[in-house]
């Protein structure tokens, strides 16, 4: 089995665990914000956020660290989400 393989079944073995109480599906450029709950976002398919909000352990917020970052498809990352806009690509963000 390949790198590639492997990574895909560590994967679905990730998702299989996860029960996100809600998903929330975003595929165009409108700017969400006081977003509550999100602990992780899923690319659907390439994307570049324009803006994304997350919370911090310590309280504090980060806006604009990750503008311009592509999220490939079928990553994920885990942070508390508040608030994100989309310049392209399609996500799913999980909610507890």
């Amino acid at each position: 089995m390949g790198l590639e393989a492997k990574g895909l079944t560590a994967l679905r073995k990730i998702q299989a665990g996860v029960s996100p109480g809600e998903v929330y599906y975003i595929d165009d450029t409108v700017a969400r914000t006081e977003l509550l709950g999100y602990y992780a976002i899923q690319a659907l398919e390439d994307t570049v956020f324009t803006s994304i909000t997350t919370k911090l352990a310590t309280g504090s917020n980060v806006v604009g660290g990750l503008a311009g970052v592509t999220l490939l498809v079928g990553h994920i990352w885990y942070l508390k989400i508040t608030g994100i806009e989309l310049a392209s690509g399609k996500v799913l963000m999980y909610k507890i």
